[in-house]
């Protein structure tokens, strides 16, 4: 959601923004992206359980490497499980809302920023395709795709993500 937000900043406000670098950015939630939202939101409404909820969750935000050790897995459960604000339906469906209307189509050619995007590779949420569309629109726009990682690959790599980060808006 933070990038289509970005995104929309940049097309709207171009004087005040230098450079920006956004995370899993997409020009459009896809048809399947928005479909199992939309299932899950209707999960969410008949009351599923909310461990359930997190388990049907988590394959679509991390990469294959979070899920071969049982002891990560259940962390990641555990960790989605014990957070004291997690994000009400109402929080939910507005998100869904907001990302089904969003589209920066024709406007992402007009972006004249530096623009760092950085995509996981095997994102099934925010595919990497849709980083490289972007890419290609974007006059200076320049793309890493994380090999092997999923949407959440900001609490999978961090590091990675950070020293690309400093790099590219510092330019050293």
């Amino acid at each position: 959601m933070g990038t289509s937000i970005s995104l929309q900043l940049c097309s709207d406000f171009p004087e005040r923004i230098k450079r920006a670098v956004l995370c899993a950015p997409i020009p459009k939630l896809t048809t399947i992206a928005r479909y199992r939202s939309q299932i899950l939101t209707k999960a969410l409404e008949s009351g599923i359980d909310r461990r359930l909820f997190v388990e049907l969750t988590l394959p679509w935000l991390f990469s294959n490497h979070m899920f071969e050790d049982p002891k990560i897995t259940e962390l990641l459960v555990v960790n989605f499980l014990e957070d004291p604000h997690p994000q009400p339906l109402e929080g939910w469906k507005a998100q869904l809302a907001a990302l089904s209307a969003f589209e920066i189509g024709e406007c992402a050619h007009k972006i004249p920023h530096e623009i760092l995007l950085l995509a996981g590779e095997n994102d099934l949420f925010t595919p990497p395709d849709g980083a490289e569309w972007l890419c290609d629109q974007i006059l200076n726009a320049q793309l890493t795709i994380l090999k092997g990682q999923g949407h959440a690959f900001i609490k999978e790599k961090q590091a990675e993500v950070l020293s690309l980060t400093q790099k590219f808006l510092t330019g050293k």
